[in-house]
């Protein structure tokens, strides 16, 4: 979420990491980032999320970290001979995802609790922000997100 000084949390940031990282090295060389990719991302973010924060939660830190001006694209450096992201493409995907994540309204009550058990939406080592500290992602979101 956004500071007074225009930053965003560092958690926000390992949420956009997580995004670009399975975008990037995706089976195939790279996602393409348009509509029905967006419309991926955002069910399998609901379906098993990246974070422990609520959906519009995660929506907000995705626009604050946009409003930063930090440098995204570049995390990651691409597989050899594949092209890296544009800034201003996957900083417009990330709004994008932002608008369909607040679009479809708070995650269901029952997906936190098939998710975390019965620790109130928190992961057994507390709220890290994203869901695998070690930044991994767990094998059903993986499936998602790389469904053709």
């Amino acid at each position: 979420m956004a500071t007074a000084r225009g930053k965003a949390a560092p958690w926000a940031f390992g949420l956009v990491n997580c995004i670009l990282y399975q975008a990037m090295y995706r089976e195939g060389g790279g996602a393409v980032l348009d509509d029905a990719t967006v419309r991926r991302y955002a069910a399998a973010m609901r379906a098993e999320p990246l974070s422990d924060r609520p959906m519009a939660e995660q929506a907000a830190a995705l626009r604050a970290v946009l409003a930063t001006g930090t440098p995204l694209a570049s995390t990651f450096d691409p597989y050899e001979g594949q092209e890296p992201f544009g800034e201003a493409e996957f900083r417009g995907f990330l709004a994008r995802l932002a608008d369909e994540l607040d679009s479809r309204g708070p995650r269901p009550p029952a997906a936190e609790h098939s998710l975390h058990g019965d620790q109130g939406g928190r992961g057994a080592h507390g709220d890290h922000g994203a869901h695998d500290a070690h930044g991994g992602l767990s094998g059903r979101l993986r499936r998602l997100l790389t469904r053709r």
